[in-house]
């Protein structure tokens, strides 16, 4: 077997594998990306990124945390923003010639669990709950249960200070800010079709994220 230690590095509490340079297609044409993969304790984490210097510069970075969605990344389900939001992410990262993704493998659905998400998909449509909020709650789940440690650490790891978050979610911030980053709100709005009004009417009212969508838009 050939010895690939040397691709495989440890950092005290996590290591990572790589890099792998990788030519992606991003609007119609063809960009490099790094990725390195981090593992802490087996939660796993894609990390993909550009950047024009050896190190990043301090000015804010571009950076999107893509949670593990397979409705969308596998069945290209319509009914959620996922694809259209890490697709638009390596779009705005190549045209500014830096910036990261990471890819948190092990958040299904806001960190359920890949089975647990396919019973809030089926009992809510049986049921009529829509899927972002009320299905959770009738299944004894909380809305939310994702961590950000570790990708704080991923942060730390590339020396990231400064980022430019692109979400729509204000309270994300909170958990960088708290680790001494400094955060600037970049929203992520894919323009509305009939298939995301249900998730953007919860998203911007029950969860109080950042949408600019006007109301008259997310009525049926």
């Amino acid at each position: 077997m050939k010895n690939t230690t040397h691709t495989i590095q440890q950092y005290g509490h996590y290591s990572v594998t790589g890099p792998v340079l990788l030519p992606l297609t991003v609007d119609n044409t063809v960009a490099e990306f790094t990725h390195e993969g981090f593992s802490f304790s087996g939660r796993l984490y894609g990390v993909l990124y550009q950047k024009t210097k050896k190190l990043f510069s301090q000015q804010h970075i571009l950076l999107r945390i893509c949670s593990n969605c397979q409705w969308a990344f596998y069945y290209g389900s319509n009914y959620c923003d996922c694809q259209w939001q890490i697709d638009e992410a390596k779009k705005r990262i190549f045209d500014t010639g830096e910036g990261m993704v990471i890819f948190a493998h092990d958040h299904h659905g806001k960190g359920v669990g890949i089975q647990d998400h396919w019973k809030v998909y089926a009992e809510g449509q049986y049921r009529g709950l829509e899927l972002v909020v009320d299905a959770y709650e009738k299944l004894g789940f909380k809305e939310d249960y994702r961590r950000y440690d570790d990708i704080i650490d991923i942060l730390s790891h590339y020396n990231i200070k400064n980022i430019r978050l692109m979400t729509n979610n204000p309270n994300r911030k909170d958990y960088f800010t708290q680790a001494g980053k400094d955060v600037i709100i970049e929203p992520l709005e894919q323009p509305i079709n009939p298939h995301l009004k249900e998730e953007y009417r919860s998203k911007k009212y029950k969860l109080d994220h950042m949408l600019r969508v006007s109301d008259r838009n997310l009525i049926d």
